[in-house]
């Protein structure tokens, strides 16, 4: 199950950071208000770059971290952004309300011999995550790049190989992703 393994891939990532760089986790404090045990998002994308060849680019890793928010195993502290290479504050779930406790020489080894298999995992799951936050964005928010990943998934869908290249990048300005509670039940929206 996917999201079995993107909750362990956190939990392999945090026990890392808090043995590799326990300084990245900590208390911060933004316009009069401290939000505890949190990390910075620039430094998050920096240090999963520097843990292994196979991120091989800033917006890869943050494609890695957004799979991670997307299945709620981490999450901007104020809840109000998709995961950015900016000064924004991010925490691992459930890391507000606990005493940050670095992890034991057993559990650090542990995760150390997953890591390579759980950045693996995120690199090939963060492409598909930072399509659904793109197509969840309103279309005026869209960037032009935001409009190329679409286009470039667009012509990969073989239904819409007959469409002409100009149909297809029209196509990725309108798209929207659009997620129902219940399975198999028919939506109507005028």
């Amino acid at each position: 199950n996917t999201s079995i393994r993107i909750q362990h891939a956190a939990y392999v990532l945090r026990t890392c950071i808090l043995s590799k760089a326990p300084q990245m986790i900590r208390d911060r404090k933004y316009h009069l208000k401290i939000h505890r045990s949190c990390l910075v998002g620039s430094e998050m994308v920096d240090w999963l770059i520097h843990q292994s060849p196979i991120v091989h680019s800033r917006s890869q890793a943050v494609d890695m971290w957004q799979a991670l928010l997307e299945e709620g195993a981490i999450a901007h502290v104020s809840q109000e952004h998709y995961f950015k290479d900016k000064y924004l504050f991010y925490r691992f779930s459930g890391d507000e309300d606990e005493t940050l406790i670095r992890p034991g020489n057993v559990e650090q080894n542990e995760c150390e011999q997953q890591l390579a298999d759980v950045i693996l995992t995120l690199a090939q799951v963060g492409p598909d995550a930072m399509l659904r936050m793109i197509l969840r964005k309103p279309r005026h928010e869209r960037t032009i790049d935001d409009l190329e990943i679409i286009y470039d998934e667009l012509l990969h869908v073989k239904a819409l190989s007959h469409l002409s290249s100009l149909v297809k990048r029209e196509l990725s300005g309108v798209l929207i992703f659009e997620a129902h509670p219940f399975k198999g039940k028919v939506c109507k929206n005028n």
